[in-house]
């Protein structure tokens, strides 16, 4: 007997767009990633009140600079 498998069956279909969706989604999540890894580089989360903090706690600054920067930028 002669048995042949059909190798485009609806199965082999699915198994594919599945892979294709699986492999999408993978570039989605590194792209994402890649993204937001960028964007903490350039903006750092730190505001400008935040920086005049860390100079002030580091003695780079006194306290009297410090308050009158604090009030320009409010």
């Amino acid at each position: 007997m002669n048995w042949d498998y059909d190798l485009y069956s609806p199965f082999d279909w699915a198994s594919h767009i599945i892979m294709i969706l699986f492999w999408i989604l993978v570039i989605a999540v590194v792209v994402t990633l890649i993204k937001n890894t960028g964007s903490r580089k350039e903006g750092s989360g730190n505001s400008a009140i935040e920086i005049l903090k860390e100079r002030y706690a580091k003695g780079e600054i006194d306290k009297r600079e410090f308050n009158k920067k604090v009030k320009e930028l409010s």
